[in-house]
């Protein structure tokens, strides 16, 4: 069960918005933590709507289970990467998202949020855009001014060096060592 289990973690996952949830499960915390202790550690990452042991949840001996309902995605998503991996009351916490316990509601409004976001989502633009972007600026007198990509270590048009630049001293010679 134990080598199952490494090679199944080993694995690289594709995660979707539907496999996101506001649900967490918090598994192999110890059998001393209580729920306050708990419910205190996870309120720093969000508001918390429910918490509670789920005793029917398969676990090693001496270790019991949470399960974790934030507001929204994002608080989860900030609980499940920090709470992950804890060190906590001496047990590792291993945190995974729970869609499975969500209702249908539940799962339509996660994904009409998330098609809002992207709908009001704008991307960087590349660099092949970027002179596109200095017109409209141009036209509406925005002050950006001219903007000029450099690509390595040039020195930008208009500058001039004061003292010539070197790295090795005067008068070194490659094949004898520095004193």
């Amino acid at each position: 069960m134990f080598l199952l289990t490494l090679t199944m973690c080993e694995r690289n996952y594709v995660y979707t918005i539907a496999s996101e949830s506001t649900n967490l499960l918090i598994i192999n915390c110890p059998i001393v933590v209580s729920r306050e202790d708990m419910k205190r550690l996870c309120r720093r990452f969000g508001n918390v709507t429910d918490l509670h042991e789920l005793k029917n949840y398969p676990s090693e001996k001496f270790t019991k289970c949470f399960r974790v309902v934030y507001v929204n995605v994002w608080h989860s998503r900030t609980a499940k990467r920090k709470l992950d991996d804890l060190n906590f009351m001496g047990g590792i916490l291993h945190v995974c998202y729970a869609p499975e316990l969500e209702s249908v509601e539940e799962t339509r409004l996660k994904i009409k949020t998330r098609m809002e976001f992207l709908k009001n989502y704008r991307p960087i633009q590349s660099l092949g855009e970027s002179s596109s972007l200095n017109e409209k600026n141009s036209e509406d007198g925005d002050l950006l001014g001219e903007c000029v990509t450099l690509i390595g270590p040039q020195i930008p048009p208009g500058v001039i060096l004061s003292q010539p630049t070197s790295v090795a001293p005067i008068g070194y010679d490659e094949h004898q060592p520095l004193s």
